[in-house]
């Protein structure tokens, strides 16, 4: 059909990146599948579990206005107590910021805005989940 958008393929390239750290590591995860039963990008079985979306925004533009969405689509979904963004090196928004905080007020939730690198020491430093299935 026409060109990927870079934007997206950035997107991809951040999730691609997070799942390759946590197959060297020995990392369980869920990861969700594309199209119309997209779900939050990573659910990480440590103790506890950590819900992670990928938002790799390195420019301007409006990517990171769909972020306070995700977090209401999916905390409504999985009732987490935290959800984890993992984001590029462009700056969030302040409105998206506020946007954030007032969900994390109405859904007595946080929001962890992270970096690949800093996501990845988190992730490590809790124990993985004893799972017949991992």
């Amino acid at each position: 059909m026409g060109n990927i958008n870079p934007i997206n393929n950035s997107g991809k390239e951040l999730e691609n990146e997070l799942e390759q750290r946590l197959i060297q590591n020995g990392i369980p995860y869920t990861r969700s599948e594309e199209g119309p039963k997209a779900d939050i990008d990573f659910i990480i079985h440590t103790k506890p579990k950590m819900y992670v979306e990928c938002h790799n925004q390195n420019t301007k533009g409006s990517v990171d206005e769909k972020i306070p969405h995700k977090v209401f689509k999916y905390r409504s979904k999985h009732g987490m107590d935290t959800m984890y963004i993992v984001k590029g090196t462009y700056p969030l928004n302040s409105r998206i910021e506020n946007h954030i905080e007032l969900l994390e007020s109405a859904f007595g939730m946080k929001v962890e805005i992270e970096s690949l690198d800093s996501i990845t020491n988190k992730i490590l430093s809790n124990p993985i989940q004893n799972n017949k299935f991992f």
